[in-house]
């Protein structure tokens, strides 16, 4: 029996890996199938106007860990190639290529020892001016659960030296660690933020 991601991905060249809009074209079809009915339409539009999302399609969990797999298949172990993918999906910054984007360095780091996946997600938010504290949480949830170990203090200290956004982003990183004490000058010297953000500053300097 035909399956219609499976018929998607594997039309897609291989040469397209190293032609990112191409790829992204193709991966955003992709993107569609197993997408719930047009009634829930609507809301995925909300959702993306109130993120900042280029497109918000409403892919399910197992299509898009389908399409992370198939990804990983392909490239096998070429890391550079997947950090194009990986920079590319972040730069259009869909709501379901940021979903991959956690679902990529989630792994990443099993591609090549040598890679860090949190400098690489670091780098990412490097170059934003403002992110919703819900996609920055969710792909740190999910390196988390790839096994990928929450960074110690002193390089959180390091990124908090960098900006606002960065200062912000190793306090929300705090809320994966679950051993040992927490920084709490750390937190307590982060910027003011909105009130997610603030509501995380509270709950961990009260852990």
């Amino acid at each position: 029996m035909s399956d219609a991601l499976d018929d998607i991905l594997s039309q897609i060249p291989k040469k397209y890996f190293t032609r990112p809009k191409k790829l992204l074209k193709r991966l955003k079809l992709a993107y569609t199938v197993g997408v719930p009915p047009l009634l829930v339409v609507p809301m995925t539009d909300l959702l993306n106007e109130s993120a900042g999302h280029s497109f918000h399609i409403g892919t399910p969990d197992p299509e898009m860990r389908r399409i992370a797999s198939w990804i990983f298949t392909t490239v096998a172990d070429d890391h550079p190639c997947l950090l194009v993918i990986i920079t590319a999906l972040w730069a259009r910054s869909g709501r379901e290529d940021l979903k991959l984007v956690g679902l990529l360095l989630a792994n990443l780091g099993g591609v090549e020892s040598t890679v860090n996946p949190w400098d690489i997600f670091y780098e990412l938010i490097v170059g934003r001016q403002s992110l919703a504290l819900e996609v920055v949480l969710e792909i740190a949830e999910e390196m988390a659960r790839g096994g990928n170990v929450v960074p110690e203090d002193e390089e959180l200290w390091n990124w908090a030296k960098c900006g606002k956004i960065t200062h912000q982003f190793a306090v929300l990183v705090l809320t994966l660690r679950r051993d040992g004490e927490l920084p709490k000058d750390l937190i307590n010297a982060a910027p003011e933020g909105g009130e997610l953000f603030e509501r995380i500053r509270a709950r961990l300097l009260t852990r």
